[in-house]
């Protein structure tokens, strides 16, 4: 469905940066209902349900994230030829047959298979949607900052992050496939909304073929990027580490539905306020100050542990402290990339960031897998504290990187894009 069905007063504003912009964000927030609304209880319907190790789960899960995020450099490669709007209907559709097929999937080649579409939906889309808020803020009028607009990002894609599991937890009364069909509905309604708002392609937008090089060639964004790696990694932990801390537990679901919609609330609420305190803090502050958040976080459930305190109240306590991390880091580490990538196009920056994430995932779920095994008290002390060490290297790492970095301008949209295109398109 092209926008050339809108008015032309409405295809003129279709094509206006902040249009672009807000158009990305109100999709982030359907993407991330149709998402929450099922793989926050993925664990417990592969464990549960299906009756599969958690050594089998960290597989499937880390397929379905190394699909997404170890495919983000294409994805983000073929956005800078062919324009977001093109690689996000591809990205929904794909959605749709996942979600479709891991709710009808009776076997674990099925769940395979359908985790890795899922995944591979999200390849496409996501790093279009990123890429577009970093060419946005270059060409707004106004000069709002990368972190303003990746803030707006996360905040309103909590929403529905916040009601996904909600939902999730309501249809699971009915069945899973019940879920997986409504999230399947929600990417379709998802791609109508960006077949009509998105223009086909954004002015002062070229394309361009086989930015991937450009990526690859830029060492210093390559150590930015492995490092990095370490946050996904982490925040992957809500959908792994924490549902197996919860899988004895009598109510696991609902705690599950709890912990999901509370760290989704912390940050739909505090994510602005947070990125505003931290202001034009240097990269090298503020990205390793919330890798070291993210790190402690991984800690709570132990402490908790041997303080006492009830293990659905440890595990909601950690997703919270989880989120308060991630706030910190990301929009500031998302919005960097522009910095770090210099006049190249932005897409192929934003896919091997990604990348780069989802090859930590799947790495770490596989090694480190055997040792979140849930035993009588839940998963084992040693899981957690090498799970606290991942970030809390990474943060190390970080700091070293970007220590030169002491007023970098990823807070602002410094460059015209037009004065960007020309370098891009020679």
């Amino acid at each position: 469905m092209s926008n050339t069905l809108l008015p032309p007063r409405r295809r003129a504003l279709a094509r206006t940066p902040r249009a672009r912009g807000w158009t990305v964000v109100a999709s982030q927030a359907v993407a991330n209902l149709g998402f929450y609304a099922v793989v926050p209880f993925l664990t417990d319907h592969l464990a549960g349900g299906m009756g599969l190790s958690a050594a089998l789960v960290g597989v499937v899960l880390g397929v379905r994230t190394a699909a997404q995020q170890g495919l983000f450099v294409v994805g983000g490669t073929l956005a800078d030829r062919f324009g977001p709007r093109a690689l996000g209907l591809a990205g929904c559709a794909l959605r749709v047959l996942g979600f479709v097929l891991l709710g009808v999937g009776t076997n674990y080649p099925a769940v395979l298979v359908a985790a890795a579409l899922t995944g591979l939906g999200g390849a496409l889309f996501s790093p279009a949607f990123e890429s577009t808020l970093t060419r946005v803020a270059g060409e707004e009028e106004s000069g709002v900052g990368r972190r303003a607009w990746f803030a707006r990002f996360a905040a309103v894609g909590e929403t529905g992050a916040l009601v996904g599991p909600a939902l999730g937890g309501l249809l699971l009364g009915v069945s899973f496939l019940a879920v997986c069909l409504i999230s399947a509905g929600l990417f379709l309604a998802l791609g109508l909304l960006l077949g009509l708002a998105m223009p086909r392609h954004a002015p002062a937008q070229p394309r361009v073929a086989g930015s991937w090089r450009l990526a690859l060639a830029n060492r210093r964004f390559l150590a930015f990027a492995a490092l990095y790696s370490g946050c996904l990694f982490t925040w992957n932990q809500l959908y792994f580490a924490m549902p197996l801390e919860l899988s004895a537990h009598p109510d696991a679901v609902a705690v599950t539905a709890l912990m999901f919609a509370l760290a989704s609330l912390v940050v739909a609420v505090l994510q602005i306020p947070v990125t505003r305190w931290i202001g034009e803090s240097p990269l090298g502050t503020a990205i390793p100050l919330g890798f070291l958040v993210m790190a402690a976080s991984m800690g709570v459930v132990p402490l908790g542990r041997e303080l006492g305190a009830p293990p659905a109240a440890a595990v909601v306590a950690a997703a919270v402290v989880l989120a308060a991390g991630h706030m910190v880091a990301v929009p500031t580490a998302l919005a960097a990339v522009a910095e770090l990538a210099g006049t190249d196009p932005p897409g192929a920056y934003h896919g091997l960031l990604a990348t780069c994430g989802g090859a930590a995932v799947l790495a770490g779920n596989a090694l480190i897998g055997p040792l979140l095994t849930p035993a009588e008290h839940g998963v084992p002390a040693p899981g957690w504290a090498v799970l606290a060490a991942v970030p809390a290297c990474c943060a190390l790492g970080l700091r070293l990187l970007l220590r030169t970095d002491h007023h970098h301008r990823a807070h602002a949209g410094p460059r015209r894009a037009g004065a960007a295109s020309r370098k891009e398109n020679p």
